[in-house]
């Protein structure tokens, strides 16, 4: 999946996100999607229908994951998905 879809699916400028998106499997499969900076992660408004598109795991589900490291040893992330 290119930076432009998943910045788009945020509602973010491209150069928000970094280039090491991914899905990966911790016992739940997520979609990862690092940001350039912890104000990028407060700024996500991200399009319910490009979540669907671009971050579906199946017919039903569909999610995101952003984080961005604060640099105090922590970081600061959202977790997005369908209320319904």
């Amino acid at each position: 999946m290119s930076i432009h879809h998943l910045a788009e699916t945020l509602g973010l400028p491209a150069d928000a996100v970094l280039d090491v998106a991914g899905w990966v499997n911790t016992g739940s499969e997520q979609l990862v999607i690092p940001l350039r900076s912890p104000e990028a992660v407060s700024r996500c408004q991200p399009v319910a229908s490009l979540l669907k598109r671009h971050g579906r795991m199946n017919d039903d589900r569909y999610l995101a994951y952003v984080f961005a490291d604060t640099g105090w040893g922590s970081v600061r992330a959202r977790f997005f998905f369908p209320s319904s």
